[in-house]
């Protein structure tokens, strides 16, 4: 029964690691930048903390999508991918003509939530079927 949890837990460390990862660059990532590569990289600095919102959430689902997977159960990766590039490509577009690098992160990381939250629907809603009696 412990694989019931394993969705849960590897959610519950992608948001602890991701986030105090976040947060730390929150703080003091402008400094950190500043002292490491120079002033110069000030913009970098202000894109981190979205570039590791986008990897927590390409991580927060991923224990319910392999349940899934070893269960046989492919479609809601892809379904959940595709919903994801349609929200980037369709972001993309409609921003195109006021597109800089702040909104193109934000538009990727609104594409990654859009995938995490289709997986753990599609979890939650029953397509991860539990296993044993």
């Amino acid at each position: 029964q412990r694989v019931g949890y394993y969705g849960v837990s590897v959610m519950a460390a992608t948001v602890a690691v991701f986030g105090c990862a976040a947060l730390f660059m929150h703080l003091f990532g402008t400094a950190v930048f500043a002292a490491v590569l120079g002033d110069e990289y000030v913009l970098a600095s202000q894109l981190v903390v979205p570039a590791i919102a986008i990897a927590g959430l390409q991580m927060l689902p991923s224990g319910f999508l392999q349940l899934m997977v070893v269960r046989g159960q492919y479609w809601p990766g892809l379904v959940s991918g595709v919903l994801g590039c349609l929200v980037m490509t369709f972001g993309f577009i409609f921003y195109g003509a006021q597109l800089d690098p702040f909104l193109a992160i934000y538009i990727a990381c609104a594409a990654w939530a859009c995938r995490a939250i289709v997986i753990m629907l599609l979890a939650g809603l029953g397509a991860v079927k539990p296993t044993g009696p």
